[in-house]
């Protein structure tokens, strides 16, 4: 590319007063003991290392604080509410005294998915505990979820909140879904939502 001069290239982002020296975030997935024994302890070190953001499940493998203590990079949590809304909130000020900055809140826990690999290969899929939980095991998720639930977590914590979404199909759904979804999110105390158009929510949210 000619006009490009390498030592010059900026490739600094910052996300929710988060200054990164790219645009490189390790998104939330569970379970990582399943591909490495030390789980997310590994993770975090190797996103440490590059510079990226780690976003850290609730679900994860090993507990949050282990995990915190790896990695002196910049983290966020990932946030799966349970039925008991004590355990939950003490899950959420866990994450804010471990160092967590920010909470990213899914709702995709309403249905737990197959593990078709393992089913292919004809092997259960192994159990290994939530290390964010006691037990092991988490109360239930909540499934019944509601704009209510977003404050409770703004104010346990008083962190940024971001909402994930994971929405498409046609345009036209799609436009209803950011006319409508958009500002009810952003008025329930979200301070970014993932997977829509930026452009937009910045228009419908003036």
């Amino acid at each position: 590319m000619q006009g490009i001069v390498r030592g010059k290239i900026d490739t600094f982002v910052t996300l929710l007063g988060e200054k990164l020296p790219h645009p490189v975030i390790v998104t939330p997935f569970g379970s990582h003991g399943l591909h490495h024994p030390a789980g997310e302890v590994a993770t975090a070190e190797g996103a440490a290392r590059s510079g990226a953001l780690l976003t850290v499940s609730s679900a994860s493998t090993r507990s949050m604080e282990d995990i915190a203590k790896a990695s002196s990079g910049p983290k966020w949590f990932q946030m799966y509410l349970t039925v008991d809304a004590g355990q939950s909130k003490e899950v959420l000020l866990r994450a804010r005294d471990a160092g967590f900055k920010a909470i990213v809140f899914t709702v995709d826990a309403i249905g737990q998915g197959s593990s078709d690999e393992y089913m292919r290969f004809g092997n259960p899929r192994p159990w290994l505990p939530y290390g964010n939980f006691p037990t092991g095991n988490p109360n239930a998720f909540k499934t019944d979820l509601t704009w209510d639930d977003l404050e409770f977590i703004g104010v346990a914590i008083g962190r940024p909140l971001m909402y994930g979404l994971t929405v498409g199909g046609a345009g036209g759904v799609m436009e209803f879904m950011n006319r409508e979804l958009v500002n009810t999110v952003l008025h329930s105390g979200v301070d970014s939502i993932g997977k829509l158009n930026e452009s937009h929510v910045k228009r419908t949210a003036a």
